[in-house]
């Protein structure tokens, strides 16, 4: 097991919502196994093999597919996929911890700008025109920052 999968392990073994029951370090949570290997995915930004994990996961487990990690990966994946609407309801009816808000309201905006540009044809948007998206689509209230 690598160090950064070990780090990432102890850091979802001493999350104090988790209900974890292991028989040793390397036997874990199904739910464990599912969020770091989802969030090793984010971060190294391999957003196929993301989008492949999570269509393997079970769908008829509704605690996994509520998860915060689950949630923000189906985001990103939404995002790079140009599933802008699937991204905005997932955004809106979820609720994120403080830690995450300033990365989905990151991903809110730039989906809004890109979809802008989209129906303006492919054209770049200038400051004037992200501000405008910005005042006209205000953030998701569990996102402010």
């Amino acid at each position: 097991m690598t160090l950064y999968l070990q780090i990432y392990l102890v850091t979802e073994l001493s999350h104090p919502l988790s209900h974890i029951y292991c028989k040793d370090q390397y036997l874990c949570c199904v739910y464990v196994c599912a969020c770091v290997c989802v969030r090793v995915c984010v971060n190294i930004r391999k957003v196929d093999r993301l989008s492949q994990f999570l269509r393997s996961l079970p769908a008829d487990d509704r605690r996994l597919e509520e998860h915060e990690s689950v949630v923000k990966a189906r985001a990103v994946v939404a995002f790079h996929a140009g599933a802008y609407e699937e991204l905005y309801r997932l955004l809106e009816s979820n609720h994120f911890s403080t830690s995450s808000h300033a990365a989905m309201q990151s991903l809110w905006l730039r989906a809004h700008y890109r979809d802008a540009e989209r129906s303006r044809g492919g054209l770049p948007l200038g400051a004037v025109g992200k501000y405008r998206i910005r005042r006209r689509q205000v953030s998701v209230s569990r996102l402010s920052v």
